[in-house]
């Protein structure tokens, strides 16, 4: 599951949002990006796509299901 998330609002221009994910994508391939993940502390970034989060849409819809309705969880 993924730990921290990373977003880009409707906003921003997809080339761009695109951009800043494949530079934090690489960021642990070289000596100055390393270093700035140490001080996050992070080993790297990773990309997500919706397969990614499917563990979390899992979870909301059986908790939905069976302990407290949630509004907009829809299975």
């Amino acid at each position: 599951m993924p730990y921290y998330g990373v977003v880009a609002r409707d906003d921003v221009p997809e080339q761009l949002a695109t951009r800043v994910a494949q530079l934090l994508d690489t960021l642990h391939t070289n000596t100055d990006g390393r270093a700035m993940l140490a001080r996050m502390p992070l080993s790297r970034f990773e990309l997500a796509d919706d397969q990614r989060y499917r563990i979390i849409e899992d979870f909301l819809h059986k908790f939905s299901q069976t302990v407290y309705p949630l509004d907009g969880v829809k299975k």
